[in-house]
């Protein structure tokens, strides 16, 4: 005796045919010439007859499918699915529109007299060596122009060395003195200078203006960007993490955070001693007490209260930084919430649009490097230069 076997694939009941009697658009479709054999839908029922020798299900006469719609009601249908292609034709169109048609709306800002504010943006400590202004800088500030494209019409980000030029040294302080006072005296017709001072940059300013290097005429703006007003313990911890000074109950310094270090330049001293730019962040520094005035000139200032911040490749080296300078308080892994405080009779907010901007983020994606959180207004600090732009170039106007 031989077994039989029978391999069931999985047929398609509803293959198209056009044959009249074996299935058409008039007789119901192509179930009508099967349905007589096995059920409609059930594809296993095909190789049942092989397998056990089941009966037709009805005799072999083809039928209507029941509730199969008369040829007035299939053209309907196919007028109305034709309808709808044309709507998802005419939506991706506007998809693909939408980018001109806000960099038509942003054009709005710029009048015939070259409207829009000269964007000036100062950068903190870390960057070793100089060279001319740039148009842009992602590496620093990620694709904040291409964001403050309208209320900037013209942008100019510093390149200085914050690296073995503190924020006291008065070469930088003219340096930053001739960024944000060129505009007005080149372009005579530019109504307006927007400031955006990432922290060591504020206070560069700052001291600048204190020793009487330059001023700020009215039509300018000085936004300031995590900026240590106070000073930051995070200073006073590196001689440790530098080997300046015996260790203390911080603990074992991790792997994470010496490639910090050394990425940025905090032991780039002499003989590997904490860097000039970094040391002048001490809270223990008097020139601190000299700034103090200064924060009531500023327009707006945005600060950061998460170590971590958002997703991106520097989260963790510095939440390890934080946890290894042991703040007594939130902190944005550089500096501390008190030593970034609003002027007097101004406080923090978490709406990304308010002047005095407090954001769950760190250091770094206060630079706009790391773009927008997903979700939450309380992660949006590109959106709060974009805000603060449109607000200096329209108090301009």
């Amino acid at each position: 005796m031989r077994d039989v076997h029978y391999e069931v694939k999985s047929w398609n009941s509803l293959i198209k045919s056009t044959t009249v009697g074996r299935g058409s658009w008039d007789n119901g479709g192509t179930v009508a010439s099967v349905g007589h054999l096995y059920g409609f839908g059930n594809t296993l029922d095909k190789a049942l007859p092989a397998v056990v020798g089941c009966k037709e299900r009805m005799p072999s006469t083809p039928y209507v499918l029941v509730g199969a719609a008369p040829p007035a009601s299939r053209r309907l249908c196919a007028a109305g699915a034709l309808l709808l292609l044309l709507l998802l034709a005419a939506v991706a169109l506007l998809a693909l529109a939408l980018p001109r048609l806000a960099a038509s709306a942003l054009s709005l800002w710029r009048s015939e007299d070259g409207g829009g504010c000269t964007c000036v943006f100062l950068h903190g400590a870390g960057n070793g060596y100089a060279r001319p202004p740039l148009t842009s800088d992602p590496g620093y500030w990620g694709s904040v122009d291409d964001k403050l494209s309208g209320p900037c019409a013209e942008f100019i980000f510093m390149f200085e060395d914050t690296l073995h030029r503190g924020w006291t040294d008065e070469r930088l302080q003219r340096r930053v003195c001739d960024l944000v006072t060129r505009p007005a005296s080149e372009s005579p017709r530019r109504r307006c200078t927007t400031i955006f001072a990432h922290s060591m940059g504020s206070l560069a300013l700052a001291g600048a203006l204190q020793s009487g290097l330059c001023a700020l005429g009215e039509a300018t703006a000085w936004y300031s960007v995590g900026a240590p007003w106070e000073g930051t313990e995070a200073a006073e911890a590196l001689p440790e993490l530098c080997g300046d000074s015996p260790p203390t109950d911080r603990g074992p310094v991790e792997p994470v955070l010496r490639a910090l270090a050394k990425r940025v330049g905090f032991c780039d001293g002499p003989n590997g001693s904490v860097s000039s730019a970094y040391r002048a962040l001490a809270r223990s520094s008097p020139a601190f007490a000299r700034l103090r005035p200064w924060l009531g000139r500023v327009n707006g200032s945005m600060c950061g209260d998460s170590p971590f911040g958002l997703w991106s490749i520097n989260s963790v080296e510095l939440r390890a930084l934080a946890s290894w300078v042991n703040f007594s308080e939130k902190n944005d892994a550089v500096v501390p919430l008190s030593g970034c405080p609003a002027p007097a009779g101004a406080k923090l907010s978490r709406d990304p649009r308010g002047e005095h901007y407090l954001a769950s983020v760190n250091h770094y994606d206060l630079t706009c490097r790391h773009g927008d959180g997903w979700w939450g207004k309380h992660r949006k600090p590109c959106t709060w230069y974009r805000a603060m732009a449109e607000r200096a170039a329209a108090a301009a106007r």
